[in-house]
């Protein structure tokens, strides 16, 4: 490609080119052979998630892996002999297919789950690209030739063959090709909303963390953990499972006591809570898992190669934390409506005001806190969603 660069010098309010000040340059290049399979580097995210420790079978039905630049050449035929598959197998030699579709415009690669995939399997799936013809003969193009000669007369005549041998041209042997490989294990529960359900927990114990704020916690000690894909989210992709408080008038806490105290009239006031992208303002997804002995947990190498996984600890627990971003919130609105009341604390202030400048922050009330889960998908597609709860079992209000 070509580079020009040109000069202007101002003159009054004009711009004027300058004669004969310009530089100029070429470059040429050869791009590389462009890749027969599908880099890591060029995927923005799958599901199933590389090293994902809970595949929930019947949570979703659709596989995907999405690209960052389109691989059109590889992942289309136009010659007629290739096709693609999803394969699923384990360490004990089972497999199943599912056929490959790539939507060029979308830049994706979308494949059904199999049906028949069994609970707790560390699985390796990969995308292939396959021969649709069975293999033929190694030697086709190789063809026959026999030569008879015949020699004397009579009762005395003899006949002797010669076969040879000829190969005409080349073959050109089609073999699979792997073009994308990624681990994953299976859930021992089908969906989401399955494991919590059936995971044994304590509905609720109040924390304090300080002075009249408190958090509820909801001890959960089942056989299977959370990774860390559906607590975090890793390399930029959102976590799996996210909570929302239900802020609506089963919350009365909330409603009676925090909004019209905090966000009703000072919601633009709230600006340096750390959490305030995170949790949102009001604070309603300030809710999330915890595991003891908090790791960052996926497939290790290990037990992708021996298919078994290694112990862990199981307990955790659920933790509603929005008293303590209300309160945060409180100060912030307090202080700086507090910074204008003190220049005029006489003067004529909205009830609003007054009753702020009067107030105390307000401890968490008891009774039950709805809570929505969703599981997400990377691409940001909710597959299910369903409500439980938290309790405080402190009924003083």
């Amino acid at each position: 490609f070509k580079v020009k660069l040109l000069f202007e010098e101002r003159k009054g309010r004009n711009w004027i080119l300058v004669p004969d000040a310009k530089e100029e340059n070429q470059i040429s290049f050869v791009s590389g052979t462009a890749p027969d399979y599908i880099p890591k580097s060029n995927v923005a995210y799958t599901y199933p998630v590389d090293r994902q420790m809970n595949l929930y079978i019947k949570e979703h039905g659709q596989g995907f892996i999405q690209l960052k630049q389109g691989m059109s050449y590889l992942l289309t035929d136009a010659t007629g002999k290739w096709d693609f598959n999803a394969a699923f197998s384990d360490k004990l030699g089972n497999r199943a297919e599912e056929a490959v579709h790539y939507d060029s415009g979308s830049k994706r690669v979308s494949f059904s789950l199999p049906e028949d995939l069994d609970a707790d399997v560390i699985y390796t799936m990969a995308l292939n690209r396959v021969p649709k013809k069975p293999g033929q003969a190694v030697d086709r193009n190789v063809k026959t030739e026999v030569t008879t000669t015949v020699t004397g007369s009579g009762e005395l005549e003899n006949s002797t063959s010669v076969s040879k041998k000829k190969a005409e041209g080349s073959i050109a042997t089609l073999s699979e090709n792997q073009l994308y490989k990624l681990f994953c294990r299976t859930s021992k529960y089908s969906t989401l909303q399955e494991k919590i359900k059936l995971m044994p927990r304590v509905l609720g114990v109040r924390e304090r963390i300080k002075e009249d704020v408190h958090k509820l916690t909801s001890y959960n000690d089942g056989d299977e953990y959370y990774d860390i894909f559906e607590m975090k989210g890793e390399g930029g992709m959102q976590r799996l499972i996210q909570f929302e408080a239900d802020m609506g008038e089963r919350n009365v806490y909330y409603q009676q006591d925090i909004y019209p105290l905090i966000y009703e009239h000072f919601r633009y006031l709230i600006t340096k809570r750390s959490s305030i992208k995170e949790h949102g303002v009001p604070p309603s997804r300030a809710v999330w898992i915890y595991q003891h002995n908090d790791v960052e947990l996926k497939l290790l190498e290990e037990e992708v190669l021996s298919g078994q996984l290694v112990f862990r600890q199981t307990s955790g627990r659920y933790i509603y934390d929005l008293p303590y971003d209300y309160c945060k919130d409180y100060w912030e609105a307090y202080n700086r409506i507090s910074a204008e009341y003190v220049k005029n604390p006489g003067g004529s202030h909205a009830p609003q005001v007054h009753r702020l400048m009067d107030s105390y922050f307000p401890r968490i009330r008891g009774g039950e806190y709805p809570v929505i889960i969703r599981y997400v998908l990377p691409d940001g597609t909710v597959t299910s969603e369903f409500e439980f709860k938290i309790v405080n079992p402190f009924m003083e209000q």
